[in-house]
């Protein structure tokens, strides 16, 4: 029996074939990385269907569960897409996603022309900034070792708060 294994790691996706593991990589897969600042729309958990192949049907093992998001593009960061809504797929072992609290999101898509899938994990709650631009408190890289942080001042079109009541002193 074959099985396809869906991580949600884009370019760490198993296949399961004769119980030996090999890494399909994002270049053999063709996906193109896509960011930009949105808004959410939708999010809804889906039932994924199996793959059909040349070679007979995969059953595919989906590790975590899969969600189809629906995003309308603010301002576009990187890569090229055309229309002023995207849809894409999004997964997690976590239960529901959780996605940036924020009216606008930082969001890192793989396109390709079969699917869109988010890359795992990697979005950010944005506000637009006094002169315009799109920026987000806090040290993303914070924890990494290596990183050396460094303060900038920005200023905000509207006040910023956050809730600290559910962190602990550490």
């Amino acid at each position: 029996m074959k099985c396809r294994v869906i991580s949600s790691w884009v370019c760490g996706v198993y296949i399961l074939a004769n119980t030996t593991f090999s890494p399909v990589t994002a270049e053999e897969i063709s996906y193109e990385l896509f960011s930009f600042v949105g808004k959410k729309t939708s999010i809804v958990q889906f039932e994924p269907k199996p793959v059909k192949t040349d070679d007979g049907e995969f059953e595919e093992i989906f590790l975590d569960v899969p969600y189809m998001a629906k995003y309308q593009i603010v301002q576009k960061v990187h890569g090229t897409y055309s229309k002023r809504h995207i849809e894409f797929e999004m997964y997690t072992h976590w239960g529901e996603p959780q996605l940036p609290q924020g009216k606008h999101s930082l969001m890192f898509v793989w396109l390709s022309p079969e699917r869109n899938i988010s890359v795992k994990y990697l979005y950010f709650t944005v506000h637009k900034t006094k002169n315009g631009r799109w920026a987000s408190c806090g040290d993303p890289f914070l924890g990494y070792e290596g990183h050396k942080s460094h303060v900038t001042k920005i200023r905000f079109r509207r006040r910023i708060e956050y809730s600290i009541v559910h962190l602990t002193e550490e």
